[in-house]
């Protein structure tokens, strides 16, 4: 797997993202030598339909939140699994609040760091309103 990841790496992406079910995920960028890996957040799996979707959307939020790429892949496996507690693609979430308590439970850190991020950027957001 992380010969894969270097070839990606090696084709110009900044990051480098894999999904890995119940394994979790790796991320890699130019920075780090080895990808991160991260353990998959427990929950009682009713249908995987749209588990890597619900990823995809989430790592993507937190990113243009601007967290951190490990931050965000944490938003990415919470997405993911609470896609995996209902039926259908996204039967499972509800809303970003939902999400963050999710994922607050095992992983308090990145959560408020993904709060953070996501107050500043309403506030920024307010203010270009005015």
């Amino acid at each position: 797997m992380t010969e894969a990841i270097k070839a990606v790496l090696a084709l110009g992406t900044g990051g480098v993202a894999v999904t890995l079910g119940a394994g979790g995920c790796l991320i890699q960028n130019h920075d780090s030598l080895t990808p991160v890996a991260l353990p998959a957040l427990h929950v009682d799996v009713v249908d995987t339909t749209g588990c890597g979707d619900g990823f995809n959307a989430g790592m993507l939020a937190g990113l243009l939140l601007g967290a951190a790429p490990v931050d965000a892949a944490w938003l990415g496996l919470a997405c993911g699994s609470l896609v995996a507690t209902g039926l259908g693609s996204d039967a499972g979430i509800r809303d970003f609040g939902q999400v963050l308590d999710f994922l607050s439970r095992s992983q308090p850190a990145p959560a408020a760091r993904i709060a953070a991020a996501a107050r500043i950027k309403e506030q920024a957001h307010e203010h270009a309103r005015g």
